[in-house]
């Protein structure tokens, strides 16, 4: 590129931006090397112009960092999913146990557990049946779901406060 100027410039890179060149700067271009090469220079700038208006690919950087995010999001979704299934063992496992251990015992006891939960269902249908009875099956009862349910709801719980539930 030279270093000249020409009192032309400003009109040939007018008439460059606009598209229209009428007679007096298409002569000007044709003997003036100076403004000849502004032109090209316009043409080839704008050229590049038009290509940077075409669509860009995401920054990599934005991705690794959006990929790093979903990662550590499947990974805490895994762990809490391992968490909830050990909760959930940690505190159904010892309520069936419970309810096992107390079949156990009632068989060692001479008490057949299928004739228990017949006498069961009849003393809940009945209004003048053994209160202790019922009492003893709605515990049973009660300890098993809530075995099975409170570990659920605890895990259930931390996954809704990080969004995961």
């Amino acid at each position: 590129m030279r270093n000249e100027t020409c009192p032309y410039e400003a009109r040939v890179l007018a008439a460059r931006r606009a598209g229209y060149w009428d007679a007096d700067v298409s002569r000007h271009l044709e003997q003036c090397p100076v403004c000849r090469e502004i032109s090209e220079v316009s043409e080839q700038i704008r050229t590049l112009g038009s290509l940077a208006s075409a669509p860009t690919l995401p920054d990599p950087d934005l991705l690794w960092v959006r990929a790093r995010i979903a990662a550590r999001q499947a990974a805490a979704a895994r762990a809490l999913r391992r968490r909830m299934r050990d909760q959930t063992l940690r505190y159904g496992l010892p309520a069936v146990g419970a309810a096992w251990l107390l079949l156990e015992q009632m068989k060692a006891a001479g008490v057949d557990p299928s004739a228990w939960i017949q006498t069961l269902a009849s003393a809940a249908a009945n209004p003048g049946a053994s209160a202790a009875i019922v009492a003893l099956a709605a515990f049973v009862s009660g300890l098993v779901a809530a075995g099975l349910f409170i570990g659920r709801a605890v895990v259930a719980r931390r996954l809704r406060s990080v969004g995961l539930w």
